[in-house]
């Protein structure tokens, strides 16, 4: 499974006019915990390792480049999955083994999230929190099953937010806002690395 999309930072007057030509969906509280070795050996490569609801995920990037318009990650979702594209031996439990391997948690991010679908398009407006972080952010996604639809998926979401007057700019997801600004230390090592830029 393969998600393509754009994040956005949303205005009052544009939640309304998502509101107006969208359905709504459920809204769920969720909290993630973010993995990686203590020289953030996975982040460095855009790879993000969670556990959502005890749930272990791991999104790596299928684009090369810094040059991508948009999110492209294949989600993978089954422990020994998880395991074997990290290179770690199953032993015990996907917890406990990434454990043995160095793996720590640096980010523990509550998020509420309203979802609402429009067509094809799903539209994430989420809170998020930590402590005294707190971030609203809006994502339009679709999801693909297979790579060769990615630059057509990315043609649709980038058509669809400018038909909402959405400005096509690069936004920070949660997680690197995060880092930006409560961990300055692990945020500058992805910034020396190439992995990110400033805008």
């Amino acid at each position: 499974m393969i998600k393509v999309e754009k994040k956005f930072i949303l205005t009052a007057k544009d939640i309304e006019k998502v509101l107006e030509i969208s359905q709504f969906v459920d809204e769920r509280l969720f909290r993630d915990i973010y993995y990686d070795t203590d020289d953030y050996f996975l982040s460095q490569k855009d790879i993000w390792l969670r556990s959502r609801e005890e749930n272990f995920e791991l999104k790596v990037p299928v684009y090369s480049g810094l040059q991508r318009k948009i999110d492209q990650y294949e989600f993978v979702i089954e422990d020994g999955k998880i395991l074997q594209k990290l290179g770690i031996v199953r032993v015990h439990g996907i917890k406990k083994d990434l454990e043995v391997a160095g793996y720590i948690h640096f980010c523990d991010l509550k998020t509420t999230r309203k979802k609402y679908l429009c067509g094809e398009f799903s539209i994430d407006l989420d809170f998020v929190e930590c402590e005294d972080f707190t971030y609203n952010i809006a994502e339009i996604g679709l999801t693909i099953m297979d790579e060769s639809l990615v630059k057509q998926a990315v043609e649709k979401i980038l058509e669809f937010s400018k038909s909402l007057g959405l400005k096509d700019v690069y936004v920070n997801g949660k997680v690197r806002e995060y880092l930006k600004q409560k961990r300055p230390d692990h945020y500058k090592v992805l910034l020396n690395s190439g992995m990110i830029k400033e805008y």
